[in-house]
């Protein structure tokens, strides 16, 4: 940095003029970017690892919820949804995908290796066996 001083009314002011590092080439939008320059996948965000080398892709309390997730032709991608404390129900996660189109269209093909929904209740009435919704 750059350090210019100046003298104003007997007080001596420093200003430090930065020099910013050129950006580096901008991240894909199927792609998260990192307060160091790096572009890591989107499905590493808020993965549990550090990918970024930085901690910039596990902030507290992120989660992989209420995001938008873009994919590049032929790749799979990963995705952990938590489950949430009981004190934290209802419980609400909303995942947007998107293909990036091109000769393959607009097509996301979506494998669940395990997924659940809803809970039993066995005070209500009408309470739901695990697995179904209400």
């Amino acid at each position: 940095s750059k350090m210019q001083r100046w003298r104003i009314g007997g007080i001596i002011c420093l200003i430090s003029v930065l020099q910013q590092a050129s950006p580096g080439p901008a991240c894909r939008i199927s792609e998260y970017p990192c307060r160091n320059g790096r572009c890591i996948r989107l499905d590493h965000y808020c993965n549990g690892n550090d990918d970024c080398g930085d901690k910039s892709d596990e902030p507290t309390y992120c989660t992989v919820c209420n995001r938008t997730y873009y994919g590049d032709v032929g790749k799979t991608y990963d995705l952990h949804v938590i489950k949430p404390v009981e004190t934290r129900l209802p419980f609400l996660c909303h995942l947007t995908f998107t293909a990036n189109g091109q000769s393959h269209g607009d097509i996301v093909q979506l494998i669940f290796d395990e997924f659940k929904v809803g809970r039993y209740e066995s005070q209500a009435l009408d309470g739901c066996p695990d697995g179904y919704m209400q």
